[in-house]
C-alpha cells in the first residue's frame, strides 16, 4: 500500500467514525428528552418470557 493510499484510507476511516459518533450523540440527546415508558402489559409479558429462558 502506498504511503498516499495509507493516508487516503486512514482519513476515511476517521471521518466515517466521527458521523457515526454525530449520530449516536444526537440519538442520545433526543432520547434523554423524554423518559422511557414501556407498556406495563408488556413489561410483565417481557418478565414472564424470562422465567422460560434457561440462562
Amino acid at each position: 500500500m502506498s504511503r498516499s493510499q495509507f493516508y487516503a484510507t486512514a482519513i476515511s476511516e476517521f471521518l466515517d467514525r466521527r458521523q457515526t459518533d454525530a449520530v449516536t450523540e444526537r440519538l442520545n440527546e433526543v432520547y434523554a428528552r423524554r423518559p422511557a415508558k414501556v407498556d406495563p402489559a408488556l413489561h410483565r409479558a417481557q418478565l414472564r418470557s424470562l422465567d422460560k429462558d434457561s440462562w
